[in-house]
């Protein structure tokens, strides 16, 4: 995947996951793969968009919660760096992006 055709990739993952709401109102549900800060894979088969306490533009930071099918939270909310994110709604992602982290 050429470098324009990648980030044209994340940029349109990020607008789907900045919609927090489907049109008729309930929450935009979803599955997401990603790399934490340890270098650990997390997979999350149904998730949903949260704020974190942090200015998340600055640092890329995207902030996910996995929940169950009544959306209700299970477990507690991760910062994701959008750079490691490797699945969204089944579809995966290969950058080449040298980090700062």
């Amino acid at each position: 995947m050429s470098r324009y055709r990648a980030i044209n990739a994340l940029n349109a993952m990020l607008a789907d996951m900045d919609e927090g709401k489907m049109p008729d109102g309930s929450v935009k549900l979803f599955s997401i793969g990603f790399y934490n800060a340890r270098g650990e894979y997390v997979y999350m088969p149904l998730a949903r968009r949260t704020g974190l306490k942090q200015n998340m533009k600055r640092g890329d930071f995207k902030g996910v919660v996995a929940v169950n099918e009544r959306n209700e939270e299970i477990g507690h909310p991760y910062p994701v760096y959008i750079h490691f994110i490797r699945n969204y709604k089944s579809k995966t992602f290969k950058y080449q992006y040298e980090s700062s982290i």
